[in-house]
């Protein structure tokens, strides 16, 4: 003896349609743009080959914040943003605390909402308004790695392919 259930149950199935919902795509280690902003020329090279160490290559570097700030600006204007800053907080010329003003008062959104980490060698240090978080000085490879984990994976918008669903047979009306 055998027994034979069936059970019709109207469901709703996700259809992606194009212009309505975003695909996006994770950005390639080695195109993800950084920005550092750090007036040492030592520390500036400990950074970059940490770095290069994690795999991130296309790396800028400025000797102060106003030079910082006028590279973000002229990159973004230019159609090729920066994913991550860091930014040292004592420099010449401008500090990372008023470069960092500028950045977030600016109107373009691939300038304002980029993650701006701050540096410093205080250890009791907190990161001023507007910083998405901080890294000590003397940098390691362990805290920058939890920093590009964390703020160096950005994603970029893709086109989007509508899909059919009409021959699935879940589509198909029932008898």
């Amino acid at each position: 003896m055998s027994s034979l259930f069936t059970h019709n149950e109207l469901v709703q199935i996700p259809v992606v349609i194009p212009g309505q919902l975003p695909s996006y795509m994770e950005i390639p280690q080695e195109e993800v743009r950084i920005c550092i902003a750090e007036d040492h020329k030592a520390n500036r090279m400990v950074f970059k080959n940490i770095l290069e160490r994690l795999d991130y290559t296309n790396i800028h570097m400025y000797e102060n914040g106003r030079d910082a700030v006028n590279g973000i600006i002229k990159r973004a204007e230019e159609g090729e943003p920066y994913h991550v800053i860091f930014m040292d907080i004592l420099m010449p010329v401008m500090g990372g605390e008023e470069a960092t003003k500028i950045l977030r008062a600016n109107d373009a959104k691939v300038i304002h909402d980029v993650p701006i980490i701050s540096m410093s060698a205080q250890c009791d240090y907190l990161p001023p308004l507007g910083m998405t978080d901080f890294i000590s000085k003397p940098l390691e490879l362990q805290s920058m790695r939890r920093i590009m984990e964390d703020f160096g994976r950005p994603r970029r918008l893709v086109e989007t392919k509508p899909i059919s669903v009409s021959g699935h047979p879940l589509c198909q009306p029932r008898l």
